[in-house]
């Protein structure tokens, strides 16, 4: 099990530089899928032609894969301080919602 703490603010902010790539809400729009690497105390969020760093606190290391636009209204949606997100081997849970995802390694 993977797991990122940070403050929702931060993470909000973060979502909100990548989806500056993420142009209108047309059907490539929705179907854009965000990487998210998970390190030493950082998590990277990569789109095509964007990718912001957070640093944060984490536990383990992986990639996943998630939509983008539906990552980022769950996260716009929290109405929480801080968030912990766990990514397990086929689930991505974020206070008390799981989805599923793609997690490559």
């Amino acid at each position: 099990m993977v797991s990122i703490k940070t403050t929702t603010k931060d993470l909000l902010n973060t979502l909100m530089f990548v989806k500056s790539a993420v142009r209108g809400k047309s059907k490539k729009a929705f179907a854009t899928t965000c990487e998210i690497t998970v390190t030493d105390g950082k998590a990277t969020f990569a789109v095509p032609g964007a990718v912001f760093t957070l640093e944060c606190t984490t536990i383990g290391t992986c990639k996943a894969v998630v939509p983008f636009l539906y990552f980022l209204q769950i996260v716009k949606d929290l109405n929480i301080k801080d968030v912990e997100i766990s990514i397990n081997k086929n689930d991505l849970k974020i206070h008390n919602l799981t989805i599923n995802i793609k997690v490559i390694s």
